[in-house]
């Protein structure tokens, strides 16, 4: 392993150690964010322990096999545009009559919107205290987990499949994320506001 993986390692045995034994005696710094996400991981996954999150090492050790896939897999890639060099009538012929997916980027920057506000450091700035939906239970009910909380988390998770936060409710100090951004031009038309009430979800933060 690289020292990197190392020292990761390291963190993540030294919050195992801190929920369970506390540090000197003391409630651990680690202790309350640690709970909050295992408590999450519990409800979202119950038929996996603790120690399942991570027992086929995709996080750790068998990292690199995803990055041969993904060099094994550039010729059948999904096709990528660049926003200033696709016009709206290209993209309409070329993939929405035919139903070819691509990506187009450069679409944030060309288009205005605020995403120098979605910095990682800004974002959790912003949310911190905000709670976002990270799955739903046995019993369908969604499972919540503060962004603060989350983002400690990522610093040292090496899960099989990590926890994400992927949220469409823009509630309180979220709503403020709705401002930040606009419908590509690509897509003038809303059909889904025919629906009125009845329109299903539409928009979602994902971390």
């Amino acid at each position: 392993l690289s020292k990197s993986a190392v020292r990761c390692s390291d963190a993540f045995g030294a919050m195992n150690q801190a929920q369970d034994h506390g540090y000197n005696g003391q409630p651990s710094p680690f202790e309350d964010w640690v709970t909050h996400v295992n408590t999450a991981k519990r409800k979202i996954r119950s038929e996996l322990s603790l120690d399942d999150w991570q027992k086929y090492g995709f996080g750790q050790r068998r990292a690199q096999e995803f990055e041969v896939l993904a060099t094994a897999c550039a010729d059948t890639a999904v096709p990528r545009e660049k926003r200033g060099e696709l016009s709206v009538q290209e993209f309409w012929e070329k993939y929405e009559k035919p139903g070819r997916p691509c990506l187009i980027y450069g679409v944030p920057q060309e288009e205005g919107w605020a995403c120098e506000r979605w910095r990682w450091d800004d974002f959790f700035k912003r949310f911190g205290q905000s709670h976002f939906k990270v799955g739903k239970d046995d019993h369908g009910q969604t499972v919540r987990l503060r962004a603060d909380y989350f983002e400690m988390y990522t610093r040292t998770q090496q899960d099989d499949s990590p926890v994400y936060l992927f949220d469409n409710h823009f509630r309180h100090e979220k709503k403020a994320i709705l401002q930040d951004y606009h419908v590509p031009s690509y897509f003038p038309d809303d059909y889904m506001s025919l629906c009125e009430d009845d329109r299903p979800p539409y928009r979602w933060v994902g971390v």
